[in-house]
This record gives structure tokens, sequence and C-alpha cells, in this order.
């Protein structure tokens, strides 16, 4: 232990039970919020990880979707802002 916790400890000791059972809860509370803080940010990454994937998956399906759809005038697959309509269409389909 460090000077400034060891006096802390002795001065607590000093005043009785009390002053020592608060210096116990107020140092394990101090842990448990740090081992909170490490799960959250474990979470939060992996949640940003998932999130990056889903995004780069569904724009993946709509540059392929937007490849497969055919004009209606022309009936040749589109190569120009079929985005809008590929989504569309993907998203109002019966998968979801």
């Amino acid at each position: 232990m460090d000077t400034a916790m060891q006096a802390i400890v002795e001065t607590a000791l000093q005043q009785g039970l009390w002053a020592a059972l608060y210096i116990y809860l107020f140092f394990r509370m101090l842990r448990e919020s740090k081992d909170r803080e490490e799960r959250y940010q474990t979470m939060i990454d992996r949640l940003s990880c998932n999130i990056q994937e889903g995004i780069e998956d569904i724009q993946n399906r709509l540059d392929v979707f937007a490849k497969q759809k055919p004009d209606p005038s022309t009936g040749q697959p589109t190569n120009h802002g079929g985005k809008r309509e590929a989504a569309n269409a993907l998203f109002s389909s019966d998968r979801f």
C-alpha cells in the first residue's frame, strides 16, 4: 500500500469500527465500478463492430440486388441509381 492509502486506513482504524467498515466498502465499490466499466467498454466495442458489419452487409446486399433488378423499360439490369429501388424491394419482401 502506498503511504496515502496507509494513512487513510490508519486514521479510519483510530476512529473505530464504523470508519473501517466505510473505508472497506468505499474501496470495494471502486473496484466493482472499475470491473463494470471494463465490461461496458468490451460490450460497446463488440456492438460497434456488429453495427459496422451489419451496415457493410446491407450495402453489399443493395449493390447485388441493384445489379440484378432489371430496368422496367429496357429489361436490362440497371447500373445507375437503383439503390433506392433495391432498398424498397429488399425491405418490402417477406423476409422480415
